[in-house]
């Protein structure tokens, strides 16, 4: 062996005792190093190779508009797996007590750096969002026409094409944010995105305290599970979705619960379907916690006070805009859209080769009439029986519930949801919401050719679903070994 073999052999071992002496140091910056690569390389794609940006973002998006670079893709389809991977390890780091809650607040600070910096990657719905609050200011009716109304607009070439037609489907509140950003940046719709990364960064960092909040003495693993989590940086940090706002209200909903106010539980849960009307059924899963267990003459007393706080509630929060409940009238459009990995899209192909002679349009209907059934099942079964959980659990099967079985599969669909989860999840939950939070950063790569996508999706989705099961059956086996004695309790979260 050589000298330079040896140098480097011994390099390498040096870094390696480094790494295991300073595992926190290793970790934040790998997770800094690892977020630019996905930043950067998101730039070079963009999220839609039909657009053309604002603005150049520093640098880091191409001067002729996005482009179809499939190499970018797949180093940003592969930086994002391998964040993923460093992410568990962090979670098993931080649940050892390895760090202090600074330290992991820290440690998520610097991983977000490059999301907060760059451009938004993987999805556009950022620039939606500033459109329909154009429109909004201009005086038009998000619901009635899209972004496409503002005409000879540069905003409107940096939306997906097949959105810039489409009317508004958020709720009121939704509506009125994205007004409140425009308004704000002076109509400017560059400085309107950076109000809304603005308000993704608050989003985190409030979901973040709120799920430590819940978590009593379990605070450093629930900031693990929320402000490091990939699902989040992606999808409410840098692409700013309105479902991260939900997410924050809806963990507000379960600590004031916690704390027995359970007016402002409700405003809040009201406010949360005032954004995203999907995430309604929470609010009377809200009111039946508030009642359970009590006697009848109080849990009537508790009801009327419920119900009468969230129809004024929705009253009020419908006011705040012209045509509050125009996004009813738009809720179809959201059909028009297909997922391959939404369940409805899954039952229609398994149902294919029995009735052949069937339609695509009538396949399609069947999978979503069947899959909405079987979800309006679940939320009425989470719904009798509320006394049975911690009313985070329910509020966060609830959510996934809605998310995962719409007519399509968003990934952000699923972040309200893991957020709920996250305060309290330990042993089986916890595999559970690291694996969903892992599968909603693979579920839609950018980059890359559809037919290519689709298969890096659901060959990630396979090993995320076979290391579950794995880690389920290990845990089965020491149940097993040790006796079938008791796992850990975690105090239970928003029990009314």
């Amino acid at each position: 062996m050589n000298d330079l073999a040896e140098q480097a052999l011994h390099g390498l071992d040096e870094a390696r005792k480094q790494i295991v002496k300073h595992p926190l140091t290793s970790l934040a910056v790998g997770g800094f190093l690892l977020s630019a690569v996905v930043v950067v390389s998101g730039g070079r794609v963009g999220t839609n190779p039909a657009t053309t940006p604002l603005t150049h973002w520093l640098g880091l998006l191409p001067d002729n508009g996005t482009g179809d670079d499939r190499a970018a893709g797949a180093i940003m389809f592969a930086a994002i797996v391998t964040l993923l991977v460093l992410w568990l390890v962090a979670v098993a780091r931080l649940r050892q007590g390895a760090c202090s809650e600074r330290q992991a607040w820290t440690l998520a600070g610097i991983w977000s750096v490059p999301f907060a910096v760059g451009p938004p990657v993987l999805s556009g719905d950022l620039y939606t969002y500033v459109g329909q609050g154009l429109l909004a200011r201009s005086g038009a009716d998000p619901y009635a026409v899209g972004p496409a109304h503002l005409g000879d607009n540069a905003i409107v070439a940096a939306i997906d094409p097949a959105r810039r037609g489409t009317a508004s489907t958020s709720g009121p509140l939704g509506t009125l944010v994205e007004h409140l950003a425009v308004s704000i940046s002076g109509g400017h719709a560059f400085a309107a995105l950076l109000v809304l990364r603005v308000l993704g960064i608050a989003c985190v960092v409030v979901i973040a305290m709120l799920a430590a909040e819940l978590a009593g003495p379990y605070r450093v693993p629930a900031i693990a599970l929320t402000a490091l989590n990939p699902a989040l940086t992606l999808f409410v940090l840098s692409s700013f979705h309105l479902d991260g706002l939900v997410a924050a209200l809806i963990l507000g909903t379960l600590v004031a619960t916690a704390q027995r106010r359970r007016v402002l539980a409700v405003v809040l849960a009201a406010a949360a379907g005032a954004i995203k009307p999907a995430v309604l059924p929470v609010l009377p899963v809200v009111v039946f916690a508030h009642c359970a267990g009590l006697r009848r003459r109080s849990m009537w007393r508790i009801a009327a006070r419920d119900v009468a706080a969230a129809v004024v509630s929705l009253a009020v929060f419908t006011l705040v805009v012209p045509d509050g409940l125009g996004w009813r009238h738009n809720v179809s459009t959201v059909t028009l859209d297909h997922t391959p990995f939404a369940p409805a899209s899954i039952v229609s192909n398994v149902v294919r080769p029995i009735v052949s002679a069937a339609s695509e349009d009538d396949l399609a209907i069947g999978g979503r009439i069947a899959v909405i059934l079987a979800a309006i099942g679940i939320v009425l079964y989470l719904l009798v029986s509320v006394r049975r959980r911690p009313l985070n659990r329910t509020v966060g099967y609830v959510l996934l519930t809605v998310g995962a079985c719409s007519p399509v599969l968003y990934p952000w669909s699923l972040v309200a949801g893991i957020c709920a989860l996250a305060p309290s999840a330990e042993g089986v939950r916890r595999d559970w919401v690291l694996a969903l939070s892992c599968a909603a950063c693979v579920l839609v790569p950018v980059g890359m050719r559809e037919g290519v996508a689709h298969e890096i999706s659901l060959i990630a989705l396979l090993v995320i679903a076979l290391g579950l099961l794995l880690e389920l059956r290990r845990r089965q086996r020491e149940q097993s070994v040790s006796g079938g004695s008791a796992p850990l309790v975690r105090p239970a979260t928003g029990r009314s």
